[in-house]
């Protein structure tokens, strides 16, 4: 029996941001419209169609020429991506139709490496080393915001609006990774997650106060 023809293709980009995703999402896209096939995005790693719920607009979104325009010079992914979880145990549906866990390891268990003694120094270098930071701010949405003086008014506030609720969301999923401080663990790493929790609320917080400064109402000292 011969293959059956390919339809369509979903494109996924997990683990940590790498440069050029969305040049490659782009040349999918483009490639497979090409080709006669539909191609749909799944939203952070496959996030989009494990938990659907998450995703007010949907999980998997149609990718388009439109969709994927402009896109190759952005950093990041605008399907966006997750470096968490455990692919072992996932929900899976169930022969009584639930959703379960099921233990796919067969056995195999995450490994873990020791640094090598060169290792170790050359990290306790950088770790305690004074070179000047490297600090980078990549964002769209304040690069939007800046050359948005040709928008109506009101098409300048739904811009806020819409970098707002994606920092909040942001913000609502970092406090998810651990809802409740643990005990007995290293302070650095959760107060590192803290620092990015206040980082995306400062960030909402700024494009609420903007909201309020377009609209005419009086700003709030912060």
């Amino acid at each position: 029996m011969p293959p059956s023809p390919i339809r369509r293709i979903a494109v996924c980009t997990g683990g940590g941001d790498a440069p050029g995703l969305n040049a490659v999402i782009r040349a999918v896209t483009i490639a497979a419209i090409r080709r006669g096939w539909e191609c749909l995005g799944i939203r952070d790693g496959f996030n989009g169609i494990l938990f659907p719920e998450r995703y007010p607009a949907g999980g998997v979104v149609r990718l388009t020429r439109d969709t994927v325009r402009g896109i190759a010079h952005q950093g990041g992914t605008i399907l966006g991506t997750t470096n968490k979880g455990d692919p072992f145990h996932c929900p899976t549906r169930l022969p009584d139709g639930t959703l379960g866990e099921v233990d796919r390891s067969n056995g195999r268990r995450p490994k873990a490496y020791e640094l090598t003694p060169a290792g170790e120094r050359a990290l306790h270098d950088w770790l305690t080393s004074e070179d000047p930071l490297h600090i980078e701010l990549r964002h769209e949405g304040a690069l939007k915001f800046f050359f948005s003086d040709g928008l109506t008014r009101e098409e300048q506030l739904a811009q806020l609006r819409h970098t707002r609720r994606t920092h909040e969301r942001i913000a609502e999923e970092l406090r998810a990774i651990e809802p409740e401080p643990p005990e007995g663990k290293p302070p650095a790493p959760l107060m590192t997650l803290e620092f990015g929790i206040a980082y995306q609320e400062f960030l909402a917080g700024w494009c609420a106060e903007a909201e309020r400064r377009l609209a005419g109402e009086p700003a709030t000292r912060r």
